[in-house]
C-alpha cells in the first residue's frame, strides 16, 4: 500500500482499519513501481488463488483482487498469457491440489466471460500441445478438457481444424501420462462433437498403424486410449 500511495481509514463501526479499493491511478503507480511483467505475474497468481480448495485462501484472494482490480474483464485480457502459464504448470501436477485449483479457475473463466476469454486461451493451449515437456502437455490436455466442458458444440467444432492435429499427436505421445491426459480430452470432445472426432481422428490413426513406420506402435497405443473413452 505504501508503493501505491494508498492509505487506510478507520471504520465507523469498529477500530478496524478499512481498506478502500484502488483507483486506476494507484494501480498504474503500482505497475510502474514494480514493473509491468512482475505486476501481471502477481495478478495472475492472485486470480488463480481465487479458486483455491481452501476457503480462507479463496476468500482472502478474492478480497485482495477486489481491492486492487477495478475492471476484471480488462485485467484478465492483459494477464491472460502469464495466467495460462501458471494454470498449465498447475494442471501438469497430477493428483495435486494445484491441479484442482487450476481446473476450477479455467472453468470459472469460461463460464463467466465466455468467448471473450476462450478466443484468447485456446491458441495458447493449442501451442502448448507442441511443447517438449510432458508436464506441459499433460497440463494443456487437462486444461483444454476443462475449457471444452464449458462451451457449446458450435464452439468446439469451430476450433477443431487447428486443435485435432495436436490432440492426435498427444494421443500417440511416447509418455504414458500424456496419453492418459489426452484420453480425458478425447472423452470431452466425444461428448461435444463425437461424430466429427471419429471422422477425422480415427482414420488417420488407423492409417499410421497400418504403415510400417516407427510411430506405428505409439499410434496403436493412441488407438487403445481413444477406444477406451469413445461412447459405446
Amino acid at each position: 500500500f505504501k508503493l501505491s500511495g494508498k492509505t487506510t481509514q478507520k471504520s465507523s463501526d469498529a477500530d478496524d482499519e478499512e481498506i478502500l479499493s484502488f483507483t486506476d491511478q494507484q494501480t498504474r503507480h503500482m505497475q510502474e513501481t514494480i514493473g509491468t511483467e512482475q505486476w501481471h505475474k502477481i495478478l495472475s497468481l492472485l486470480y488463480l488463488l481465487r479458486s483455491d480448495n481452501a476457503y480462507t485462501v479463496r476468500t482472502n484472494a478474492l478480497n485482495i483482487w477486489k481491492t486492487i482490480v477495478t475492471n476484471t474483464p480488462r485485467t484478465l485480457i492483459q494477464i491472460v498469457s502469464p495466467l495460462m502459464d501458471l494454470v498449465i504448470d498447475a494442471l501438469g501436477e497430477q493428483g495435486s491440489d494445484q491441479q484442482q485449483t487450476a481446473a476450477s479457475c479455467l472453468g470459472e473463466l469460461v463460464r463467466k466471460f465466455g468467448e471473450r476469454i476462450t478466443k484468447l486461451i485456446l491458441p495458447i493451449m493449442e501451442e502448448g500441445l507442441q511443447a517438449e515437456s510432458s508436464s506441459s502437455k499433460r497440463g494443456v490436455c487437462y486444461g483444454l478438457s476443462a475449457i471444452l466442458k464449458n462451451v457449446s458444440r458450435q464452439q468446439i467444432v469451430a476450433c477443431l481444424p487447428t486443435l485435432l492435429p495436436a490432440v492426435q499427436s498427444s494421443l500417440c505421445d511416447e509418455d504414458e501420462s500424456v496419453r492418459f491426459a489426452s484420453g480425458e480430452l478425447m472423452a470431452t470432445l466425444f461428448k461435444g462433437a463425437g461424430d466429427v472426432i471419429q471422422e477425422n481422428v480415427l482414420p488417420q490413426i488407423l492409417q499410421d498403424i497400418s504403415s510400417d513406420t516407427e510411430n506405428a506402435e505409439l499410434s496403436l497405443e493412441g488407438l487403445v486410449v481413444m477406444l477406451k473413452v469413445r461412447p459405446s
